[in-house]
């Protein structure tokens, strides 16, 4: 395995550890994956989830909220990513 691998690994181990300590419902944690394992869109995942905009846009809101709550580092960067990609 490569370092550029070993770092991305540990970013995904990191993720999937800040997921898991969310404390998110069944939709918030679809959208999560979608959104931050898969780099999808708003757009793509209510496209795939059969839901609104709107819907996916507010879930990510609580998802924001809840990530405020985290005692992780890794919080404040996933944080500033769910204000960046809410806008789309």
């Amino acid at each position: 395995m490569t370092p550029s691998e070993l770092r991305w690994l540990a970013s995904y181990e990191e993720v999937l550890r800040v997921r898991d300590a969310l404390n998110l419902t069944d939709r918030q944690r679809d959208i999560f994956n979608l959104k931050y394992i898969h780099g999808d869109s708003n757009q793509q995942i209510a496209d795939k989830l059969f839901l609104s905009y709107s819907t996916v846009s507010h879930e990510l809101v609580q998802v924001r909220d809840k990530l405020a709550h985290l005692p992780f580092a890794m919080a404040d960067s996933l944080q500033e990513d769910c204000k960046k990609t809410a806008r789309r």
